[in-house]
């Protein structure tokens, strides 16, 4: 599977679940660092940096330092981030922070 194989996987489950949610295609003009997913869930800015299912290891070994700045800059603002190169451990993790937020009492939805 390519990465943007997972990208569309990603994409589509996280579509079925709610939220918005875009694919950002990387270019010229965009600012560098930018994640491949951005979304809104239960009021969260959420980022997603998904890498090729090829790569082994610690995925974040794997990210570039405008990617580690982006990251870093959207979790100092409350957002919530993930790094993946595999859609089941993607979900695991995305699963249990979904639910804590969507349990939380001190949240209005």
């Amino acid at each position: 599977m390519t990465e943007g194989q997972l990208q569309d996987r990603v994409l589509k489950r996280l579509r079925q679940g709610g939220g918005r949610w875009i694919n950002v295609h990387g270019g010229a003009y965009q600012s560098p660092g930018v994640s491949d997913i951005l979304g809104c869930y239960y009021g969260f800015f959420v980022a997603i940096e998904l890498k090729s299912p090829e790569k082994t290891g610690d995925v974040r070994n794997h990210l570039t330092q405008p990617q580690r700045n982006f990251l870093q800059q959207i979790k100092d603002n409350g957002g919530k981030t993930f790094v993946a190169n595999n859609e089941n451990e993607l979900f695991e993790e995305f699963n249990q922070w979904r639910y804590t937020v969507s349990h939380d009492p001190s949240r209005t939805l």
